[in-house]
């Protein structure tokens, strides 16, 4: 049995947001965030560029508030300015549309890219990779299913890529193409609105904490969802009610003052053990993970293994 856990708690005095994925009463996944930091991943903006590193292929674009943000760029890049221009070379003041995809970390500033992404439960939609992808996880008959559908559906010209996520598989084809629809929509909304309004401005926030939950789970293997939150156990009813991304997964608002959801699932405990910087192996070995500022470290080390 698989079951998603969404709650609120105290983590060594600080409130936080979970949402922890638990298989046959073992925790698989836990993703934790803090409700009062304002998020910038996956939000779009008119960014305005600073400055042009073409040593490092990169440029420094400044968005909302100001913040400047790192734009790594390739030769193949195709930018959305805000004023059509007749090359796509960048240039300091240029305007542009960005999306993050990097929050900033310790002295790193956020990263954003130009190739915009609208995320639904079954279908990513791209700017810049005008491809049609398929999960690798579907089966062989179902991904030259789905792409036959998508290429039929699109026709050789089309202005956007689609990837069809892991989700599809159970989806009917009804549901994937109202799905198209949808992202196509949010996509040209954003590009109108993206050059029909200042610099500096957010045109899209990134994805809440429900809806960003609710997308990227893996439905097929869901059996029923708990959260001891009224406000996102409705959120979640909305999102299953409309989507109905698999029939018979149960939804529960879980209600006991005397025993949190949190401690009924041993979250704390879950949490130690996927902060502990020394991991035990089912050998005998063991590993040591850090965390550095450009990179994560990982040390194996033979520990009570014996050959």
């Amino acid at each position: 049995m698989k079951r998603l856990i969404l709650t609120n708690m105290n983590w060594k005095n600080h409130p936080c947001r979970v949402i922890a994925q638990e298989e046959n009463g073992r925790l698989v996944d836990l993703h934790l965030e803090s409700p009062e930091k304002e998020y910038l991943l996956g939000s779009i903006h008119v960014g305005k560029v600073q400055r042009v590193l073409p040593n490092i292929k990169g440029a420094f674009v400044e968005i909302e508030n100001r913040i400047p943000c790192f734009y790594p760029y390739t030769k193949g890049h195709h930018p959305i300015f805000t004023c059509e221009k007749k090359s796509q070379d960048l240039k300091a003041g240029d305007e542009l549309l960005v999306q993050v995809t990097q929050e900033a970390f310790k002295t790193k500033a956020p990263c954003v890219t130009c190739n915009l992404s609208f995320s639904g439960t079954y279908l990513v939609l791209t700017t810049e990779n005008k491809t049609i992808g398929v999960s690798n996880k579907l089966s062989k008959e179902k991904r030259e299913e789905l792409k036959g559908l998508l290429e039929q559906t699109l026709g050789n010209q089309c202005d956007f890529g689609v990837i069809v996520r892991t989700n599809a598989a159970g989806a009917s084809k009804e549901h994937i193409l109202a799905e198209l629809e949808d992202l196509k929509r949010e996509l040209e909304e954003t590009i109108r609105r993206g050059r029909f309004n200042p610099c500096f401005t957010k045109i899209k926030e990134g994805s809440d904490f429900v809806t960003n939950a609710m997308k990227n789970v893996y439905w097929d293997a869901l059996d029923h969802i708990v959260t001891d939150d009224e406000k996102i156990y409705k959120k979640i009813l909305e999102y299953t009610n409309k989507m109905n991304p698999k029939p018979g997964c149960e939804v529960k608002l879980y209600q006991d003052p005397l025993l949190p959801l949190y401690k009924l699932y041993r979250l704390e405990h879950g949490l130690e053990e996927a902060l502990d910087e020394k991991v035990w192996l089912k050998s005998g070995g063991f590993l040591i993970i850090q965390q550095t500022e450009a990179f994560v470290a990982i040390d194996v080390n033979s520990g009570k293994y014996m050959s």
